[in-house]
């Protein structure tokens, strides 16, 4: 009778042993990858397979605790974690640990972005003669240290000390010098003063200005454009001389493609005054933005996000002002200008945050990469963000009756340029 009682008190008690066992349950997964870092900030991706409903998930940093996350079933959240150093490398793992199993990620480790050095040295010169008219230069293209393009207008006197009726629209920086063209197209074979509000740079020998012109390395070549554009092209992006965008007033965009091009139908009359895009980890589509407004009124802005020849609003929910500026990094850091500076870490967040880095209107800002950001704004400042903080460089760049209305920046070289008084303005930043 006892023999008979012992058997299943034996197996009740193996039952619970292994109701308790600390060893990993392989049915149920924990998965920690990296979905950003930069200098102080880490968003890590959680993933959980099999794991009953509202599990409790300790998070540890080093070995130590520093959050509980619910979650369970077959579902995935990103962890944002800051107040971390720059350049210091981490360990993460997640664990979840109950009465009846244990399931734990494989250790992750990430290094933090390093910062970007504030040291920069600033030289400044100035376009255009008084009497002869208000010169400015509106877009700038880096190609490298010595070879700087700028267009605009810049007034000059003929040799008879009266003005000249026709301005120079383009500034070139060889490493010493700048030199002041004249760059022509021809309509119905007449050379007419070309008027550029923009430029971009693929390499030397291949740079589009104003949308209609093209430098091959050796001479300007005129684009013609076959569609229906009613406004000068007030930026440009794309991947080569044969494939890239403009944007101008009035809502019109346009994608020019291997000797064709396309109207792409905005659904807006707001000016569109930038469009910028980037590729995220090498992926083959690039994510392409535009935005725009009426500077100077209460219209707001608008920010389209175009794919394949189409367009598709973005929330500008939190943005006052008019928007006039942008740049970012897919899926790390959005930034717009539109007299502050406004940034969201995913275009999915729901707001924009106001970032105040400035007392003046923000009109520009583009950057090498998230850690190394420069913004441009009215009477000459100019504010570096290297990962964790903003700098002024307002002692050594200011402008006393002017703006910079646009910045570049590429390496080592800041380039900030537009109107200080009458005269045409460009500053030079090395680091």
């Amino acid at each position: 009778m006892k023999g008979k009682i012992l058997i299943p008190i034996f197996l009740l008690s193996l039952y619970l042993i292994s109701c308790n066992s600390t060893e990993p349950d392989n049915r149920r997964k924990l998965t920690l990858t990296i979905d950003d870092v930069s200098c102080t900030e880490v968003w890590l991706k959680l993933s959980t397979e099999g794991l009953p409903s509202a599990s409790v998930i300790n998070l540890n940093k080093d070995g130590n605790l520093i959050t509980k996350i619910s979650l369970g079933g077959n579902k995935d959240t990103v962890i944002y974690i800051d107040s971390l150093l720059p350049n210091k490398s981490y360990t993460f793992q997640a664990i979840c640990e109950s009465s009846v199993f244990y399931s734990a990620s494989e250790m992750m480790t990430v290094i933090t972005m390093n910062t970007t050095s504030h040291d920069f040295r600033w030289q400044n010169w100035e376009f255009g003669e008084e009497g002869a008219g208000s010169s400015t230069l509106y877009d700038i293209a880096i190609i490298d240290e010595n070879n700087i393009w700028a267009v605009g207008e810049i007034y000059m006197k003929d040799s008879l000390g009266n003005p000249d009726p026709t301005f120079y629209n383009l500034v070139k920086w060889d490493g010493i010098n700048w030199k002041l063209e004249k760059v022509f197209y021809y309509y119905k074979g007449n050379p007419i003063i070309a008027h550029f509000k923009s430029l971009f740079a693929f390499n030397d020998k291949d740079i589009i200005l104003g949308g209609f012109m093209n430098w091959n390395g050796s001479a300007f070549i005129s684009i013609p454009i076959n569609i229906s554009f009613p406004s000068d092209a007030n930026k440009i992006w794309g991947i080569s001389g044969k494939d890239f965008y403009i944007v101008g007033s009035y809502g019109n965009i346009a994608h020019y493609q291997y000797g064709t091009w396309q109207k792409i139908e905005s659904g807006t009359n707001l000016n569109l005054y930038d469009i910028w895009g980037s590729y995220y980890n090498q992926s083959s589509e690039a994510e392409i933005i535009s935005i725009g407004s009426y500077i100077g009124t209460n219209s707001g802005s608008i920010i389209l996000n175009i794919l394949q020849n189409s367009t598709t609003e973005i929330s500008t929910k939190g943005i006052v002002g008019n928007s006039t500026d942008i740049w970012f990094k897919p899926k790390q850091a959005y930034y717009i200008a539109s007299s502050r500076l406004y940034y969201k870490h995913n275009l999915s967040d729901e707001l924009w945050t106001y970032k105040n880095i400035t007392s003046y209107s923000i009109t520009s800002i583009y950057g090498n990469d998230i850690n190394d950001v420069f913004v441009a704004a009215s009477y000459g400042d100019i504010i570096h963000f290297n990962g964790i903080n903003w700098h002024s460089y307002f002692s050594q760049t200011q402008l006393s009756q002017g703006v910079y209305g646009i910045i570049k920046e590429k390496n080592n070289i800041v380039v900030a340029a537009g109107i200080n008084r009458n005269k045409a303005v460009i500053t030079i930043g090395k680091r």
